[in-house]
């Protein structure tokens, strides 16, 4: 049998920050989620949005609607896409990850430099962990 790891990068802001960007639709997003005969939480919502496809699929409408108007607000305001992830480190990373629970994130964050953008055909992002 073998074992191993993968890394994950995210670009994080706080709960705080989405709020203060986007206040109206982030009630609306919370209220959607207390409307619930079962009230959902932002840990549960997040469990589901981290795989794509699911969201749209698991999700009660309401709060599948107000998260797609909350992450389109958000993006207006900021001109980065926002995504709810989750990760869960005891169960499926290590101690010394940054992050457990819920968490947003942020797409857009890096531009190439000038020099990047010219040789962008002949340089390719990878990606790699070492084991051990």
């Amino acid at each position: 049998m073998s074992s191993g790891y993968s890394a994950a990068v995210a670009q994080m802001v706080s709960q705080k920050f989405v709020k203060k960007m986007v206040p109206k639709e982030w009630k609306a997003f919370l209220g959607a989620m207390k409307e619930q005969s079962d009230p959902w939480s932002i840990d549960n919502v997040a469990d589901v949005t981290n795989y794509e496809g699911q969201a749209q699929r698991d999700l009660p409408k309401s709060i599948y609607e107000a998260y797609l108007a909350l992450q389109k607000a958000f993006e207006v305001k900021t001109g980065l896409h926002l995504d709810l992830a989750y990760h869960n480190s005891a169960d499926d990373g290590s101690r010394y990850d940054d992050v457990t629970g819920a968490f947003w994130c942020v797409d857009g964050v890096f531009q190439r430099t000038c020099a990047g953008h010219k040789y962008k055909k002949d340089i390719k992002e990878v990606r790699y962990v070492t084991y051990g």
